[in-house]
C-alpha cells in the first residue's frame, strides 16, 4: 500500500490492506508479502542495542551532580537515544527494505531476477551504485519520527512503571 501508484492517482478508489495482499499474492505467490523481511530482521539487533546503550549513556550524561535523573533528562535522553537509532541503523535499514519492496519483479517467475537479491545484495549494490549517502535518503524525517517515539516511550515507562 505504501508503494502504490495507484493511491497516487486522481479519482481512483484506493485499495484496501486485505486486496494489497491478495494482489500481490497473485502476482508474486505468498513468498512477495515477506518481501524485505531479511532487511528489518537483520536491523532489529543492532537497532535495539544503539536505542538501549545510546538511552543509558545520555541519561548517565543528563543526570544530576548527586545522580537524579529528573523527567526531562528521560524525554531528552529517549529523545537522544531515537535519534542516534534512526542515523547508525533504522534509515538505511528502511532504505534497503524499501528498495527490496519495491523492485518489480515476479517471484512466481524463476526467470524474472530481480536486481537486489537479498538485503546484504541490495546494500552493497546502492553504496556500488549511487554511494553510501543513498542509504540516508529521508534520514531528517526517520530521525524526527525515532526520537520523538523514544522520547515518549521513555518516558512514559519511566513515569507509570509500578
Amino acid at each position: 500500500m505504501q508503494l502504490s501508484r495507484r493511491a497516487r492517482a486522481p479519482g481512483v478508489k484506493r485499495r484496501g490492506f486485505v486486496q494489497t495482499g491478495v494482489e500481490i499474492v497473485k502476482r508474486e505467490t505468498p513468498l512477495g508479502l515477506y518481501k524485505g523481511l531479511g532487511a528489518v530482521m537483520t536491523g532489529i539487533v543492532p537497532k535495539m542495542a544503539i536505542r538501549f546503550t545510546s538511552y543509558e549513556w545520555y541519561k548517565q550524561a543528563l543526570a544530576s551532580s548527586s545522580g537524579e535523573i529528573t523527567s526531562r533528562a528521560t524525554f531528552l535522553a529517549g529523545l537522544a537515544a531515537g535519534v542516534t537509532e534512526a542515523v547508525a541503523v533504522v534509515t538505511p535499514m528502511e532504505v534497503i527494505k524499501i528498495r527490496l519492496q519495491a523492485q518489480h519483479h515476479s517471484m512466481a517467475d524463476p526467470l524474472d531476477i530481480p536486481k537486489y537479491r537479498n538485503a546484504a545484495h541490495a546494500m552493497y549494490t546502492v553504496v556500488k551504485e549511487e554511494g553510501v549517502v543513498a542509504l540516508y535518503r529521508g534520514v531528517s524525517l526517520t530521525a524526527l519520527r525515532q526520537g520523538t517515539n523514544q522520547a515518549v516511550n521513555f518516558t512514559a515507562y519511566t513515569e507509570f512503571k509500578a
